[in-house]
């Protein structure tokens, strides 16, 4: 099965298809971009501690916005996973209003093209799921949807 992938080979052109066609060599970089997926679905078998543990080491020299690492890392399983994920969960669907975040994620006033792209993605991601984008409301619940279906497997 070929992979179908958009590149830009020229300024102006814009061939779909797998990667080869464009004739440019790519760099390591291009060749993780392109590669790269968000998983939305996970299989019922357990993940090794030792592949959770690679993860996470490499993952700690991801880039972020400004390099400010906006994050910390634990690694829970069985009960106290159970719990923090019901708790996160109950949280989201009784007291999100509450929540005030400690990093902003976008800049207050998103300059364009940047605010017309982000605000055409939410239109096609919500629109495709058959949500308007001024129903926060379902937007929420399909966000509580997204955290129960996307538990990984590794307990």
């Amino acid at each position: 099965m070929s992979v179908i992938r958009a590149r830009k080979c020229g300024p102006e052109e814009t061939l779909i298809g797998p990667s080869e066609e464009c004739g440019a060599a790519q760099s390591p970089i291009d060749e993780i971009m392109t590669r790269r997926i968000a998983c939305r679905d996970f299989c019922d078998a357990p993940v090794p501690r030792r592949t959770i543990e690679q993860i996470l080491h490499v993952a700690r020299f991801a880039p972020s916005g400004a390099n400010i690492q906006p994050w910390h890392v634990y690694v829970l399983s069985g009960a106290a996973k159970a719990n923090v994920s019901a708790a996160l969960l109950n949280a989201h669907e009784t007291c999100r209003d509450e929540h005030v975040s400690e990093y902003k994620y976008y800049a207050s006033e998103l300059p364009d093209p940047y605010l017309k792209r982000r605000q055409e993605f939410g239109r096609l991601f919500y629109g495709s799921l058959g949500i308007r984008q001024a129903d926060a409301e379902a937007r929420s619940r399909q966000t509580a949807k997204n955290t129960r279906s996307s538990e990984p497997p590794w307990d």
